[in-house]
């Protein structure tokens, strides 16, 4: 029954991606994925809202496709069509040349790679992938990405064979994080694994939300067609999507005045500048990231195609499902998705492309302030903005800075690192001009298309910034919406910066011209090392790093927990980590209500979130541990028997446990002192 779901799966998808699309039968290969779950996102998320998950609806879910293609036939015969062939030049394989030979060697480069990450699997506790995997995997990217860059350049190169080379490298280096670590890594994508498994056991979850319902949806339907685990699809789909369509995409994106060699190379400075933590994060964030990519290609390609049917449905079921997906970056990038269908039909004024700004600029503020009248669970605050902050701000994300640590790798990685967005403003900026100021009036469209995305975000950023700021979130999170706008925008940056450097890769063939050439390899392989390495946490001597990884002790203490508490209530004092544990073993499984001087509200029964009153009681326990701090929490919550868990990893682990187990009723070790547990029992 697998291969039969694959199989269906496989060819609906290659029919929308061909026939609804209008992409060439080899480029909707590579589509197909990508095309079946854009729609199954969208009605999915529609049976999130207002149904539940069962095989009926399933069973809808997966016909929904085929209404796709079928709506498609029916349009296409109505106007004497077959279908919307996009415009691509002829191009005729030139197959077994050198540069094709130079496509295998990526694929073995990106093959060795992946066969490191899974080498490097791990159930134990670590600071981050790279204290796992072996340093010959930088190597292999730094190589992969000259190699990539020299096929791209080179005429002769298949273009089929290229697609596949890219997408081995992109796979390479957005499941580092799915391959390496089985239990899960990270807080959020746990908690989203959590709702996911829920919505699998009683096909849905409360409250019904009008964000996530699209990738939680997706997920829960290829679990079941596929006889998946959900936390398996929802580690890899994201990385397999953007790995197969995004190659096809971009190339397709760059293709304007039928310059292969232009598109080519931009195709592989695209592949390698790609959010690969977002990409690789399996949240509801990275699959809106991945939607995003989608619709700002699809807008440029808009620009020069003369059928623009297809170019068309891919961005508008790009935009619906990613709305569906995180309203967070569907409600901007719509509007600049309408601004880019206005200057695809030379209908873009200036004063309509200055409207789309500045309505994606405050869509988010506005939807933030009708949702705080609404629901309370999210109030808002808003602060008149102020000029010096601004600039404050901005100095700090995108100003050239310089330090030193003694450490020549570290300091040469860091260089690249933090002038990463200078680097990103100062060519964006260029193109930018270089495509405004050309003859061509499709450059000067796609140019206003960029530039409107640039600004609505950079807007957006400030906003959400300086003005806007949610009392009941911690401090660490005040700034997390903010940031996911400034990720945007540098997908903005990066996509019109594209433009002068693969210009300039296809102009330096003279002998001087292919020195500089090979020193700019040596630079964008670096700065492909670096953007690697800065993607996933890392501990060094530029930023210590404390967020631990979930390991097979920390399940097995929750467990234990669980299994000792029996049928009676309990309430549990641990780190972040343990919680996430928790939450994935068992999920939400309970909650006691509490007063809190906001008023009343329902604590999960270990310490979440950071702030939470069982989180400020932890750290209490761990500066001064006492039976008292552990009796208040049982009392807060009104339960007889309490458990106190506390890492090897915590500063002070000995001295703590220590005492703390003088007042405590049991004591229960595991994995060699790993995990402490101890066990607290009230009257």
């Amino acid at each position: 029954m697998q291969l039969i779901a694959i199989f269906y799966l496989g060819i609906v998808g290659y029919c929308i991606a061909w026939i609804v699309f209008g992409y060439r039968k080899i480029e909707a290969i590579f589509l197909a994925p990508l095309a079946v779950s854009l729609v199954i996102t969208i009605v999915s998320a529609v049976i999130f809202l207002f149904g539940s998950f069962t095989s009926i609806t399933i069973g809808i879910i997966l016909a929904s496709p085929l209404a796709v293609i079928g709506a498609a036939l029916l349009a296409k015969k109505s106007r004497g069509a077959v279908r919307p062939e996009n415009s691509v030049p002829v191009v005729t394989p030139k197959m077994f040349s050198l540069p094709f030979y130079g496509c295998g060697v990526s694929l073995l480069l990106s093959a060795i790679s992946i066969v490191l990450l899974f080498a490097a699997r791990t159930t134990a506790t670590t600071l981050g992938p790279w204290d796992i995997v072996e340093p010959l995997f930088f190597a292999l990217v730094a190589v992969n990405t000259g190699m990539l860059l020299i096929v791209a350049k080179d005429e002769r190169t298949p273009i089929v064979a290229l697609y596949a080379a890219m997408s081995a490298y992109i796979a390479s280096i957005t499941a580092v994080v799915a391959i390496a670590y089985p239990l899960g890594f990270g807080f959020d994508p746990i908690l989203h694994r959590a709702a996911e498994g829920m919505i699998a056991q009683q096909g849905f979850i409360n409250p019904r939300t009008l964000y996530y319902g699209g990738h939680y949806g997706l997920i829960t339907t290829l679990a079941q067609t596929l006889s998946l685990a959900s936390a398996t699809v929802d580690r890899f789909i994201v990385p397999i999507l953007a790995a197969l369509s995004l190659p096809v995409l971009a190339y397709r994106s760059f293709l304007f005045g039928a310059d292969e060699q232009k598109a080519r190379i931009g195709t592989a400075l695209f592949a390698i500048g790609l959010p690969i933590a977002s990409l690789g994060s399996g949240t509801p964030w990275g699959y809106a990231i991945l939607l995003t990519i989608v619709v700002i290609l699809s807008s440029i390609q808009l620009q020069f195609e003369k059928n623009k049917a297809g170019t068309l449905m891919i961005g508008g079921i790009c935009v619906l499902a990613l709305l569906a997906v995180h309203p967070l970056a569907g409600l901007p990038v719509t509007f600049i998705a309408v601004g880019s269908v206005l200057a695809s039909y030379g209908k873009l004024s200036v004063w309509k492309g200055i409207s789309c700004v500045i309505a994606a600029a405050l869509s988010l503020p506005l939807a933030f302030f009708a949702n705080s009248l609404i629901s309370r669970q999210l109030p808002i605050v808003f602060t008149s903005p102020d000029i010096a902050a601004i600039a404050s701000v901005l100095w700090a994300q995108l100003a050239p800075q310089w330090e030193y640590r003694f450490h020549a790798a570290l300091d040469l990685a860091y260089f690249f690192i933090q002038n990463s967005n200078f680097f990103l403003l100062g060519v964006g900026l260029i193109g930018a001009a270089t495509l405004m100021l050309s003859r061509s009036v499709v450059y000067q469209r796609i140019g206003a298309v960029l530039g409107m995305g640039s600004a609505a975000m950079l807007a957006t950023f400030i906003v959400m910034r300086i003005s806007l700021s949610f009392p009941s979130l911690p401090q660490y999170e005040q700034m997390i919406y903010a940031d996911r706008i400034l990720e945007i925008m540098l997908l903005f940056l990066l996509t019109v910066s594209i433009y002068p450097l693969q210009r300039a890769l296809q102009k330096l063939n003279l002998f001087y011209g292919r020195l500089l050439l090979f020193i700019l390899f040596i630079f964008i392989g670096i700065t492909a090392v670096a953007h690697v390495y800065a993607s996933y946490p890392h501990n060094d001597a530029y930023i210590p790093y404390h967020g631990y990884t979930i390991a097979q002790t920390d399940i097995d203490a929750v467990r234990w927990i669980n299994s000792h508490a029996g049928k009676e209530n309990y309430i549990v004092l641990a780190n972040q980590v343990v919680s996430a544990a928790s939450v994935r073993e068992f999920g939400f499984a309970r909650y006691y209500p509490i007063q809190t001087a906001a008023g009343g509200v329902d604590q999960f029964y270990y310490p979440i979130p950071n702030g939470s009153p069982l989180s400020l009681l932890y750290q209490a326990m761990l500066a001064h541990p006492s039976r008292d701090v552990v009796e208040r929490t049982a009392q807060l919550v009104g339960v007889s028997q309490a458990y106190f868990v506390v890492n090897r990893y915590e500063p002070r682990f000995r001295t703590i446990i220590d005492t703390a187990k003088k007042e405590a009723n049991d004591v229960y070790v595991i994995g060699e002192d790993a995990v402490t547990v101890l066990y607290y029992k009230f009257p």
